[in-house]
């Protein structure tokens, strides 16, 4: 999949979800467990005939204490039970009855309890399994397609729809064990009164259309609550990353307004789907009650004997409870269909970078780097960001980049990383088009520390080492010391242990920045990118970590994104870009006045000779 491809899959639009469709994706979810389903199913009819029978044996006795049996009268069912349960005269097996009625109960409530730990687990597990595949497709997607994504739409399934994928799971295992209840509950029901049993069956089909009907709407409830989740989740996205700016413009009760606008809008659409959800049980109930009344109605006009109908009225009473839960458990599965959807759509678009590491094992930058006409326009645009980019950097060579912003410096340094891929021309690392290289083993080569460091929650001495997870303290520390950042971080409360904060927010801009150098340091990479890596800290710290850096020239290729004089002075080479062109490569006593101007230091320093 191509990079435009890639960003039209992250915007695609949404296509509803019937409930067969939900069921195909929930067995999907259970094949690497095939044991599953059949065992609930076991375990669901097993609970189910110990209760039936247990309500079967009610039959003799109620016979024995309301009236004699006739056997021209009684179903095949009830001539069984009698048999058993009679002695010869006629008189009740009391003992026998009671211990088997209570043996059956106590039978019943291990099988649910065992149903239940059963259902209950596999959720949990399926459901941690597919956020896990969640978070794993999202981190290995191809930065084209994340970076053109709706990131709060990204949080919202894997925070919030995968909650509401579980729902549905645990749906699935209410349905199969209202399902295996009603199938033989249904059985015992025609057993019974096969005439009695075909008026519920003729009653269950208006509750199924109206249940339909239902279900449909829920699962168009259950795409707008999909949708408002994801513009909260979106907003508060924002409004966190926006936080400093907010409070300068002092617009924190706009904001506020916008958010609760968000979240009233959330409130409605939930308080619709739950509305539907939890009315359904009380309207089926209002529903269920001319059923009962037409099957007794039936009964006395039939003459059906009295512990047949009051055994049947039994199990179609007891069959009440899982008939309202499979309704309920597909009315559900319509509402949870668009989280699945949105699972789904996760799983089957975001386009896999590893699909990129299986080329060549990369052994690091022996040469020297190429740069070979390169053009790259971002995903979803038509402007082009770089032009036939072309430039050589010998292994060793500490390189400087400059120019105004726009001009492509940040996108030439991110097809280095191999975030992207360029629409034309190569990358050629010792003559091996990167490309065909893998991945993965080139970026293990390669290190950056800038103004766009990111730090993550942890330690001081989690963040140095994020790179080098078993580097060992004194390494660590050297290259703390090398980023100017010893001192300080000793100050700290807990040193090296200390807490950063979410985004090293604990820290100054400058602390994070001497962090971020030393993570980079730390690696000892062959290519090391630094942007902008020294802006936040002042002039001496900034001149004791260039000297730091200098010790890396000649076994590390450094390239340096920055604008002050002193760095570009100790560049060997200096690339002026513009407009995504490389207008000048030029040592840095050598650049003519207009690369001066455009790498912002024309007016600062005397020493570059003009035109």
């Amino acid at each position: 999949m191509n990079q435009q491809a890639q960003a039209k899959a992250a915007a695609a639009p949404q296509a509803p979800l019937s409930n067969t469709s939900s069921f195909r994706r929930l067995l999907r979810l259970l094949r690497p467990y095939p044991w599953l389903l059949p065992l609930l199913v076991v375990l669901g009819i097993a609970a189910s005939l110990a209760e039936a029978i247990g309500i079967g044996l009610l039959i003799p006795l109620l016979g024995a204490l309301v009236q004699p049996g006739d056997p021209s009268t009684q179903s095949a069912l009830e001539q069984a039970v009698r048999a058993v349960m009679l002695d010869e005269n006629g008189g009740i097996r009391f003992a026998l009855v009671a211990a088997t009625i209570f043996l059956l109960i106590v039978l019943k409530t291990l099988i649910l309890g065992a149903y239940a730990l059963v259902g209950a687990g596999m959720t949990g597990r399926i459901a941690k399994e597919m956020r896990v595949s969640l978070w794993d497709h999202v981190v290995n997607a191809e930065m084209a397609w994340f970076s053109r994504s709706d990131h709060g739409r990204l949080l919202n399934i894997i925070e919030n729809q995968t909650y509401r994928a579980t729902e549905a799971l645990s749906s699935l295992t209410v349905v199969i064990g209202a399902a295996c209840t009603i199938l033989v509950f249904g059985t015992f029901l025609f057993m019974l009164s096969w005439k009695m049993a075909l008026i519920v069956l003729a009653a269950g089909g208006p509750i199924f259309l109206l249940v339909r009907r239902l279900s449909r709407r829920a699962n168009r409830y259950g795409q707008a609550l999909g949708a408002a989740y994801g513009v909260v989740a979106g907003r508060v996205m924002e409004l966190l990353a926006a936080m400093k700016t907010i409070r300068v413009f002092n617009q924190q009760r706009a904001e506020t307004q916008r958010f609760e606008k968000a979240a009233d809008h959330l409130r409605g659409t939930f308080l619709r789907t739950e509305l539907l959800t939890r009315l359904l049980g009380p309207v089926l109930e209002l529903i269920y009650l001319p059923v009962f009344l037409a099957v007794l109605a039936f009964a006395l006009y039939m003459d059906v004997s009295i512990p047949v109908v009051l055994a049947f009225l039994v199990l179609l009473y007891r069959m009440q409870a899982p008939l309202k839960y499979l309704d309920g458990a597909r009315v559900n599965l319509a509402a949870c269909s668009p989280a699945m959807e949105d699972v789904d759509w996760l799983l089957a678009s975001a386009p896999d970078e590893r699909g990129r590491s299986d080329g060549r094992p990369c052994a690091g930058l022996r040469d020297r780097l190429v740069l070979d006409a390169l053009n790259f326009s971002y995903p979803g645009t038509d402007i082009p960001v770089l032009r036939g980019v072309s430039a050589e950097i010998p292994r060793g060579e500490v390189i400087a980049l400059v120019g105004p912003s726009g001009a492509g410096k940040s996108t030439l340094v991110n097809l280095l990383y191999g975030l992207y891929v360029a629409d034309s021309g190569r990358i050629l690392v010792d003559g091996t088009p990167l490309h065909e290289l893998d991945m993965y083993s080139w970026r293990d080569h390669i290190a950056f520390a800038g103004q766009d460091s990111e730090l993550l929650a942890g330690t001081v001495r989690y963040n140095i080492a994020y790179g080098v997870p078993d580097a060992v303290d004194e390494a660590v520390e050297a290259a703390a010391r090398a980023a100017r950042a010893h001192d300080f971080i000793m100050a700290l409360p807990g040193g090296y242990d200390a807490e950063v904060g979410t985004r090293g927010i604990l820290l100054s801009g400058g602390q994070r920045q001497r962090i971020a150098l030393a993570r980079a340091l730390l690696r000892k990479p062959d290519l090391l990118v630094l942007d902008e890596a020294t802006n936040a800290v002042d002039t001496a710290t900034e001149l004791a970590i260039q000297s730091a850096i200098e010790v890396l020239a000649g076994q590390t290729t450094i390239l340096v994104i920055a604008h002050r004089t002193s760095t570009l002075m100790n560049a060997d080479r200096v690339l002026v870009m513009d407009d995504g062109r490389i207008i000048e490569d030029a040592r840095p006593q050598q650049m003519s006045a207009r690369a001066a101007l455009l790498a912002g230091v024309g007016a600062a320093t005397e020493d570059l000779p003009g035109e």
